[in-house]
C-alpha cells in the first residue's frame, strides 16, 4: 500500500521533513509561475516592431525528401543567414511551381528577427 510506504519512509528529524516541505512549496509555486507567466506570453500580441523590408528567398531542397505518405511537409527558403519554414499539405507541396518565395522581414523591439510568408498575418502583429 502506497500510503504505508510514505508512512513508513518518512523523515523523522522534524526541522529535516519542515526544510524538505518548504523546499518541495517553493518549487511548486516556482513551476506554477513560470507556466503562468510562459502560457500568458504564447498568444501575446506583439506592438512594436520595425519592417525592415521584403526578401527574395530561394527553395533549399536538400531538407526535402517527402512521399505520398506524408501529410505535411516543410520547406525551407533561403537568403544569406536568413531562413524561413513554410509548411505545405502534401498536395500544395506537389503543385508548387516556384522554386522562390518572398517573404517579409521584422525586427521587434527586443532585436529579434521574424520572417514570415504571410505580411503581418500568421506572426499576431498588430500595429
Amino acid at each position: 500500500n502506497m500510503i504505508e510506504f510514505f508512512k513508513k519512509n518518512i523523515e523523522p528529524n522534524k526541522k529535516i521533513r519542515m526544510i524538505e516541505t518548504i523546499i518541495l512549496a517553493v518549487l511548486v509555486l516556482g513551476s506554477l509561475f513560470s507556466l503562468i507567466s510562459g502560457l500568458s506570453k504564447i498568444n501575446e500580441k506583439i506592438t512594436d516592431y520595425q519592417f525592415i523590408g521584403t526578401l527574395e528567398m530561394v527553395r533549399d531542397e536538400s531538407y526535402e525528401d517527402y512521399d505520398q505518405d506524408s501529410t505535411y511537409c516543410d520547406v525551407v527558403y533561403v537568403n544569406g543567414e536568413d531562413k524561413l519554414i513554410v509548411t505545405y499539405s502534401y498536395q500544395q507541396y506537389e503543385n508548387l511551381d516556384e522554386d522562390k518565395i518572398t517573404a517579409y522581414k521584422y525586427k521587434l523591439a527586443n532585436g529579434q528577427i521574424l520572417i514570415s510568408e504571410v505580411e503581418n498575418a500568421d506572426m499576431g502583429i498588430s500595429k
